[in-house]
C-alpha cells in the first residue's frame, strides 16, 4: 500500500509512515490522518479510544481523520447478519483457496471489532466536531471526522 501511495502521490507533501499507530513516533500538526483497516486490531475498546484520542491530538486545527475499518454493531441481530454477509462476500471474492484460508483465519481469530455506534460516540467524546459516516456495508465503514480549530466554552 505504501509503495502504491508513493507512486501516486509524489507531487504532494505527504509523509508515508509504516507502523502501529499506537506505538510509533508520529509528527504533530497533521492536516489529515488516514487509517484503513488497522484500528480494529487494537486489543480492547479502551485501546481504540486511546488511539482515537492520540490521533485527535496529532491533528492540526481543522484537521481531518479518515477512518476506514471493519466494524460490528450494537444490535446483535444486525451484527450477526452483517458478519455473515461480510464473510460470504469474502468467500465469493477470494482469488484462490490460499487467500480464502488467510481471510477466514484473519476474520475469525484476528479481528477485534467494536460497534460502529460506539466508535462514533468515542470520536464525539474526544472532541471531533463533525463525524460523517460516508460508507457502510456489511462490516465495513468509512468515517470522516473533522477537528475544529474553534475554542469551545462550557459556560
Amino acid at each position: 500500500m505504501l509503495q502504491g501511495a508513493s507512486i501516486r502521490l509524489p507531487k504532494y507533501n505527504v509523509n508515508l509512515i509504516k507502523g502501529d499507530f499506537s506505538t510509533i513516533e508520529l509528527p504533530k500538526n497533521n492536516d489529515i490522518i488516514v487509517s484503513v483497516i488497522g484500528i480494529h486490531h487494537q486489543e480492547t475498546d479502551e485501546d481504540k479510544k486511546a488511539l482515537f484520542k492520540r490521533i485527535y491530538e496529532l491533528l492540526s486545527d481543522n484537521g481531518v481523520f479518515i477512518f476506514g475499518d471493519l466494524v460490528t454493531y450494537q444490535d446483535k441481530e444486525k451484527a450477526a447478519l452483517n458478519d455473515a454477509l461480510h464473510f460470504n462476500f469474502l468467500v465469493e471474492n477470494a482469488f484462490d483457496e490460499q487467500s480464502l484460508k488467510e481471510w477466514a483465519f484473519h476474520h475469525k481469530f484476528l479481528n477485534k471489532l467494536a460497534p460502529i455506534e460506539s466508535q462514533i460516540e468515542w470520536l464525539k467524546e474526544i472532541g471531533f466536531d463533525t463525524i460523517e459516516l460516508v460508507f457502510n456495508r456489511f462490516n465495513t465503514a468509512l468515517i470522516i471526522a473533522k477537528k475544529s480549530g474553534e475554542i469551545k466554552h462550557d459556560f
